[in-house]
């Protein structure tokens, strides 16, 4: 059915804009702030309880602005998160609190797009359904986690080359991968 294909490739987009943060996140976080290790903590753990408050009250986000802008939105903030975690640089890591916000609505987008998925069939296909959804976010998982990783470990050795050579310790292109992979946060919106 055209509803079902169209978010079988919601789905794809969903871990190709989710993938840079579950590959990259963890490893860039700690060289960003190897030094600095509790505000590294601090940004997951904003992130976590962004997503949990998101979930709990996602009855009421939905109601109050709609479904399909839950997913609209949230796919924005995606792409606005790897955004902010690409060019927020070390000496302004404060900053990183705001990208760090925006998991907000993509945790509520994320739950929303199932339970939309499910509501497209009866209760008989729902069971398929979602397993084809799942099938299609492991593809994506599948196909994406060897290029995103390929891509931050180019970037950090270009990043070690250059504070090498020019004895600096901020390098803008450290988070090139979550510009690269915030272009599928925008076309999910």
């Amino acid at each position: 059915k055209p509803n079902i294909k169209h978010m079988a490739m919601l789905n794809i987009l969903r871990v190709a804009a989710f993938q840079p943060v579950t590959t990259g996140f963890g490893p860039y976080m700690q060289l960003r702030f190897k030094d600095k290790s509790p505000n590294y903590i601090t940004f997951v753990m904003v992130s976590g309880i962004m997503g949990i408050i998101a979930n709990l009250n996602i009855k009421f986000i939905a109601k109050k602005i709609g479904r399909k802008q839950v997913i609209v939105f949230g796919f924005l903030f995606y792409a606005l998160e790897d955004i902010g975690y690409g060019i927020i640089q070390e000496s302004f890591y404060i900053a990183f609190f705001v990208p760090a916000s925006f998991a907000f609505l993509c945790f509520t987008a994320n739950t929303m797009l199932d339970s939309v998925t499910s509501s497209f069939v009866s209760s008989e296909e729902q069971g398929a359904t979602m397993g084809a959804m799942s099938q299609c976010r492991a593809i994506a998982s599948f196909v994406l986690t060897i290029p995103c990783g390929l891509l931050f470990s180019y970037s950090d050795k270009l990043s070690k080359e250059y504070r090498e050579k020019e004895n600096v310790n901020d390098v803008y292109f450290q988070g090139f991968p979550f510009l690269v992979f915030s272009i599928f946060g925008f076309i999910g919106a």
